[in-house]
């Protein structure tokens, strides 16, 4: 168990350069203060200060894992998940350093965390006990899916008419470190554990990258009710993937797809679709931005789940062309998941406008929709400095005519 000397090294030092620390570190042969370990630990924190700021500033609480705090979800993110159970039971089988653990017991009768590694267990417990959280059975061993579905089963016949949840955060990286490409290279094995709950009255919710292909796990795992992704701010945290394993379909076509918008204030609205639908839809095509007074940008979120066709359809918005994610309209859509531009001017993309663009807007907020170049580079190319109220976006029309779009946001 941690030591005073180091909560409180490490409560001086959160702002430190951790490479720096190390090197000016003096020690003594009397003392057996152990630099590298405090390092690991302010690094944990400092990792946590943007996801969990009162955990991250928290005199009393300690996290050994630097890779474990990068992986947690955000307080935002775990208060999203309360909307998948109350009043019932977790099986937090990937528990970690307990961000989720500890929001599910906030909710729920009890919550079962396990984790395998001793020291990340051991911490996770000591601060979960020191925030107060009385309602978590910590187990410290190796997840196996045989074991869980037993104890699943035993919790069952002893909660009747009590709903359960599975809940798994696979690790996203090998042993030694290195990143894992397919999701069926995590840790615990996804696919082993969904096959071992069939028949279970329970929902299994699995949380993955934001940058997952979903088409991956469709055609994989089988009795998907919905695909959930999760964006805070405009930028994409996770996606969740609700499995009924009652249901054993070798189809997943019917499942849900939503994007769930958070703000900064933790505000969240829902926008659903469904794969079928999608494909189904033609939307209005039109190149003529000029006849246009707004300029429609979705949420990420809208994006990353590929409701393309769906969101153009559902505000009677115009896209600018298949593969440029850009839509037009003359009318405000207030409820419209995403921002909204007033345009002020079109230009084309040619010499000219490169020379004498930043003569007119020094500063701007530049981004690009199915463009030669990326976003950094149209800035340096443009001359142009980030900031202010106007924003810039670079696009190709179905011509692939490439144009120049200065907007200023509305919403």
């Amino acid at each position: 168990m941690i030591n005073q000397e180091y909560l409180d090294f490490i409560d001086d030092h959160l702002d430190c350069d951790i490479h720096n620390l190390v090197l000016s570190y003096k020690s003594d042969s009397i003392n057996s203060f152990d630099i590298k370990y405090a390092a690991r630990l302010i690094s944990s924190k400092q990792k946590l200060f943007k996801k969990m700021p009162f955990w991250a500033s928290d005199k009393r609480l300690y996290f050994p894992s630097p890779t474990s705090a990068e992986q947690a979800s955000s307080h935002l993110s775990a208060k999203n998940k309360l909307n998948l159970i109350k009043g019932g039971i977790v099986f937090d089988i990937t528990g970690g350093i307990g961000v989720d653990t500890f929001y599910f017991a906030k909710v729920n009768k009890i919550v079962h965390y396990y984790e395998k590694e001793k020291e990340l267990f051991e911490s996770t417990r000591y601060n979960l006990t020191t925030l107060g959280s009385c309602n978590i059975n910590f187990n410290n061993i190796k997840t196996v899916p045989q074991i869980i579905r037993g104890n699943i089963e035993k919790s069952l016949d002893e909660n009747r008419n009590t709903d359960h949840l599975l809940y798994i955060d696979p690790s996203r990286r090998s042993e030694k470190g290195r990143k894992l490409k397919s999701i069926f290279e995590y840790e615990p094995d996804i696919r082993e554990f969904v096959n071992n709950m069939r028949g279970l009255p329970i929902i299994i919710v699995i949380k993955l990258s934001p940058i997952t292909d979903i088409t991956e796990i469709s055609r994989t795992i089988h009795g998907i009710v919905k695909f959930e992704i999760v964006s805070i701010s405009n930028d994409c945290k996770e996606i969740l993937v609700t499995i009924n394993p009652m249901f054993n379909s070798t189809l997943n076509l019917d499942c849900i797809i939503e994007a769930k918008m958070i703000d900064k204030n933790g505000i969240s609205s829902t926008f659903t679709f469904k794969q079928e639908e999608e494909k189904q839809i033609k939307p209005n095509y039109s190149s003529d931005i000029d006849n246009h007074k707004f300029l429609y940008e979705p949420d990420n979120a809208i994006l990353n789940i590929g409701a393309f066709n769906t969101v153009a359809n559902k505000y009677n918005l115009a896209k600018i062309a298949p593969n440029t994610h850009l839509y037009l309209s003359n009318t405000v859509y207030n409820s419209f998941p995403g921002k909204i531009f007033y345009i002020k001017k079109v230009v084309d993309y040619n010499k000219h406008t490169i020379r004498n663009l930043s003569h007119s807007y020094p500063k701007a907020n530049i981004s690009v929709r199915n463009f030669q170049l990326n976003s950094i580079a149209l800035k340096k190319q443009l001359k142009i400095d980030d900031g202010g109220d106007i924003s810039i976006f670079g696009c190709s029309l179905i011509s692939d005519e490439r144009k120049i779009i200065i907007t200023s946001r509305i919403k």
